[in-house]
């Protein structure tokens, strides 16, 4: 499972993932991920080993990267500035893969973070806090 940390400096987190008020529409909408507040250009980490699956741009999620990690796991960051790696590149737990940007239906710069199972949209807050209570054990 993909649990490591995803923005420099552990950024304001501005956005739940559930239902929240659309900030276009103003209406109640299903938000698959968590959104990290923070300045354009910040860095942006693969939070667990695998595969870039993808590199692409739509018009909602701005340029964007989806990693396949093993038994299933995807984790994908949207509203990237640049890229640092490449389709197909395998990457590391804690390595830089992005910057933040404001790209596609973005009001400000900020990491859109998404982790799913088998298709299926996990809130990516779960593994975060699974990585902190791991991190509380060890010490």
């Amino acid at each position: 499972m993909p649990t490591g940390f995803p923005i420099e400096n552990h950024a304001d987190l501005s956005s739940n993932y559930g239902s929240r008020i659309d900030p276009f529409t103003k209406l109640l909408t299903y938000h698959a991920g968590v959104d990290f507040s923070a300045p354009a250009g910040t860095i942006i980490y693969a939070t667990g080993d695998g595969r870039i699956a993808r590199t692409d741009f739509d018009r909602n999620n701005g340029q964007y990267i989806v990693i396949e990690h093993a038994e299933g796991f995807t984790s994908k960051y949207a509203h990237i500035k640049r890229f640092l790696i490449r389709e197909g590149e395998k990457v590391k737990r804690g390595q830089a893969i992005a910057e933040v940007g404001s790209t596609g239906r973005s009001t400000s710069p900020h990491l859109h973070y998404e982790i799913a199972h088998k298709g299926m949209s996990i809130n990516p807050m779960m593994a975060l806090t699974k990585t902190s209570q791991l991190a509380l054990i060890k010490d």
